[in-house]
């Protein structure tokens, strides 16, 4: 099977104003017939949800000179990974890449397109990330 990576056109940090790190609830609860309930962990592991904004260009200059349409990048990118996990960069660490997957929010809404102008959006997504799945960043 193929590996996927987040694009290096496009920002590798989100931004810190649309950013959230939520855990998945990891315990079950039993009522017990007398006294308090009882709790104990489901897994030893689970995924962890993240909330992501990213600022994008349709006409940004990138550091060799090239021309790039990151939101159309974008676009793409999510019709190739639709469904499939990907390396991406750690936010919280920059020598690593977790590996995610993007996740709708809603049944109706994938990811959150907004615009700000024909050349300026913000592009809100959430991903699930893969417990204690983590390579070296290239």
């Amino acid at each position: 099977m193929a590996e996927y990576f987040w694009p290096a056109d496009l920002p590798q940090v989100p931004q810190v104003s649309g950013y959230k790190h939520g855990t998945a609830n990891n315990t079950t609860t039993y009522k017990m017939e007398y006294g308090p309930a009882k709790t104990r962990r489901r897994a030893s592991s689970n995924v962890s949800r993240r909330t992501w904004t990213f600022f994008l260009c349709r006409k940004k200059k990138t550091d060799d000179g090239r021309v790039v349409d990151q939101f159309a990048l974008f676009l793409d990118f999510m019709n190739i990974v639709e469904g499939l996990s990907f390396w991406f960069p750690d936010p919280t660490d920059p020598s690593r890449c977790l590996k995610v997957k993007f996740i709708a929010a809603s049944e109706e809404v994938g990811q959150e397109l907004v615009p700000y102008s024909a050349m300026y959006w913000d592009v809100s997504v959430q991903a699930e990330v893969w417990p204690n799945a983590w390579r070296a960043r290239t």
